[in-house]
């Protein structure tokens, strides 16, 4: 059970304090981590416990090497939900969760896991050897229900993977820290390529930008089959070792060494600038490479005369210039003693003197490289605007149009599946065999090649089982087509407001498509390596596959938030009447809580079986939010459930209704984040008492949400 470091060393003690506790390794139904706290492995590899990185004051909880002087963090739970005092608990509810509180969050948790157990009273969460915290039914099982390892910070160790798992949706991707003072999501990830077609490569990307590739690299092993495909970094049972992704874009091989008593660099990659799919001026690969050679990272610009002024990654500030000799200035920065002398270089005044034969030479090795890239030699890296290339995407696949017009029978109507907006969506068969859904862009469309090449980058980087899947795209001319997966029982629409197709979606598949919608959203906005705003949530936006299962899609007008962005503004509103908030209809805000909204109808409209816009002659209401308010108001929110329903659980049902509610509050500030929704829904938290929510409006009242007064800033298209 948790120990006071420096305390409680000796099994004993924590036999007193816990006699029911045969293990300091293991967090039991009830028992508490508290900040101080930690639980060891057995072989005391590794600790679990509360910890704050660098300089900062924010308390996480993470996983460490326990018998190292260097405190090196492999992973944190809450990396992007820091506490900012020491009253975090972590402990096993009664749902079976692990899950991390602090103060004045009782009912709402920090961090938890997504899954829960069947038996709640003998699950325990456990932190092997290996450094893998797995949760389990009871303290014999074999198989964990959820583990750590699933989901890697920046540190990859043996026995993780970095790849996918088709079978539940799951990609395994590493991130860097922002900074050694805030293990958030930071800026650089290591991704495989999801194309299973193609040479398997793994990426490093700064963003959406790839810089680095690799086939596949050093030291993984490489697994595919019909389930999973993944690298794995081979255990050495001879030496601890480990893969870092530094906060400044560096893959580091690591190795602890005793005899020194540090981490051992035995590899680290980019090493050449050649590696960064970035440089493409050979001026820049030059002075980049002399500056590798004094292990300097990197700077920013050179122009005609050979003159260099710049900050590296690492904050160096860099300056150069062409004379008898290249000089190199490098301030906040020391050499080692050996690497002066096995470099040859001279050091005065803070001045490096390099040779001019030095210079030559790498004046061949840039060019080289601008070289090679200019005729693409690595041309599978196919940026954004550069898609009407038919070069291979490493992680989509390009369709010839004639492929496209074959295999949906010319664009015929008998294969139409549906319309929007932006264009139609046909059903296909390619000549395996194998189903598609094609959506062809309208050449009249409001969606132009920017929101087209945004619904491509978006889609081809998302792994959820809760998303469509993107398969390829085809660009001819002005024909613009992405190629997705096929799901055969169409839109959540089709099935809510059908007379006759509503009968098949009993309680229980709609709570399930519920929370399926609620987790595929979470993931876009908080689990995923970017914050996505999709900003156009809708039951047709919500498909259904073989097995009803929901898939959210049509990401065109969906927008990237980065590092602590909340919010953003647009002149050019777009999205479809009756799901979008009011600060966005009027003043063009949108954030996560614009989706949390759009969600918060989409869950009324699952609930009653009727659109938003339509008309409730009961109580004069013109839309649903109105008629649930009304009845909510008069303990009758029950009479909303649609009438289809022979029967279902009332008190699930009320729930939702009420964090439909809560979804729904005219100020953002006042909804649920969709981490909260998604507990909520979980029954695992009291549920606070909504307000009025936004566009309540009764036919006779003839009340406006705002006055304009004449002006807007923005120009709104429905859909």
């Amino acid at each position: 059970m948790p120990r006071k470091k420096n305390v409680f060393k000796h099994f004993a003690c924590f036999f007193f304090l816990f006699p029911f506790c045969t293990s300091i390794d293991t967090i039991a139904v009830n028992q508490h981590v508290k900040d101080g706290d930690f639980i060891v492995s057995k072989e005391n590899n590794f600790e679990l416990g509360f910890f704050s990185p660098g300089n900062s004051s924010s308390r996480y909880v993470g996983i460490w090497y326990a018998d190292k002087s260097e405190k090196a963090v492999v992973w944190v739970a809450n990396r992007n939900n820091p506490i900012n005092d020491t009253s975090g608990v972590l402990t096993i509810n009664r749902y079976g969760k692990l899950v991390l509180y602090a103060h004045n969050t009782e009912n709402l948790s920090i961090w938890s896991t997504n899954v829960s157990v069947q038996t709640t009273s003998t699950c325990v969460a456990q932190l092997l050897d290996t450094g893998n915290l797995v949760l389990l039914q009871d303290s014999k099982s074999e198989s964990s229900i959820w583990q750590s390892f699933d989901y890697p910070t920046d540190t990859l160790l043996p026995g993780m993977k970095v790849g996918f798992n088709w079978k539940i949706g799951l990609e395994w991707v590493l991130t860097s820290w922002k900074s050694q003072n805030d293990p958030g999501t930071g800026n650089y990830s290591l991704r495989l390529s999801s194309n299973q077609t193609a040479t398997v490569q793994s990426f490093l990307y700064k963003g959406l930008t790839k810089y680095w590739r690799s086939d596949p690299g050093p030291w993984p092993n490489f697994v595919s089959n019909n389930e999973e495909m993944y690298y794995f970094l081979l255990t050495d049972n001879t030496s601890v070792i480990r893969v870092l992704l530094t906060d400044y874009g560096i893959l580091q091989h690591l190795r602890w060494k005793d005899a020194v008593n540090q981490w051992e660099e035995l590899l680290a990659v980019p090493k050449y600038r050649c590696d960064d799919m970035d440089s493409v001026v050979p001026t820049a690969n030059v002075a980049l490479t002399i500056l590798m050679s004094l292990n300097v990272s990197a700077y920013r610009g050179m122009n005609q005369n050979l003159r260099i002024i710049g900050t590296g990654e690492m904050g160096q500030t860099v300056h150069t210039e062409l004379g008898r000799d290249l000089y190199v200035r490098v301030d906040k920065m020391e050499l080692a003693e050996n690497t002066r002398k096995s470099k040859g270089f001279l050091k005065s005044r803070g001045l490096l003197a390099i040779p001019m034969a030095a210079v030559a030479l790498v004046l061949i090795i840039g060019f080289a490289c601008w070289w090679l890239k200019k005729k693409r030699k690595m041309k599978d890296f196919v940026e954004a605007d550069e898609l009407e290339d038919t070069s291979t995407h490493p992680e989509m696949q390009f369709f010839h149009l004639s492929a496209i017009i074959v295999a949906t029978d010319n664009f015929s109507p008998v294969n139409k599946l549906g319309q929007g907006g932006f264009g139609t969506v046909y059903k296909g068969q390619l000549a395996n065999d194998q189903k598609i859904a094609v959506k062809r862009l309208a050449k009249t469309s409001g969606q132009g090649i920017e929101e087209f090449k945004n619904e491509v980058t978006l889609i081809a980087r998302l792994q959820h089982r809760n998303l469509v899947k993107l398969l390829g795209c085809c660009i001819k001319g002005e024909e613009r087509m992405l190629v997705l997966e096929y799901l055969p029982n169409k839109s959540l629409d089709s099935f809510l407001f059908d007379h006759t197709k509503r009968s098949l979606l009993d309680w229980k598949k709609r709570f399930e498509i519920i929370n399926g919608v609620a987790r595929g959203i979470l993931y876009l906005h908080q689990d995923s390596r970017l914050r996505i705003i999709h900003r156009d949530l809708k039951t047709s936006n919500v498909l259904l596959d073989s097995e009803m299962n929901p898939k959210i899609s049509d990401f065109g007008m969906a927008r990237i938030f980065h590092g602590d962005q909340l919010q953003d503004t647009t002149n050019r509103v777009v999205g479809t009447y009756g799901y979008m908030p009011p600060e966005y209809v009027v003043f063009g805000r949108y954030s996560t809580k614009s989706d949390v909204f759009s969600f918060g109808i989409i869950l009324l409209e699952i609930v009653s079986g009727k659109k938003n816009n339509g008309p409730f002659q009961e109580d004069h209401s013109i839309n649903l939010i109105g008629h649930v308010w009304q009845l909510w108001r008069e303990d009758r929110a029950l009479e909303i459930v649609d009438s289809s329903l022979e029967s279902y659980h009332s008190d699930e049902v009320m729930r939702c209704i009420q964090v439909g509610l809560l979804c729904l509050q005219e100020d953002s500030e006042d909804r649920p984040t969709m981490s909260a929704v998604v507990f909520m829904l979980s029954g695992e938290a009291s549920l606070p008492s909504p307000q009025q929510p936004a566009f309540v409006f009764r036919k006779s009242s003839h009340v406006h949400l705002y006055s304009l007064n004449d002006l807007t800033i923005t120009e709104v298209e429905a859909r």
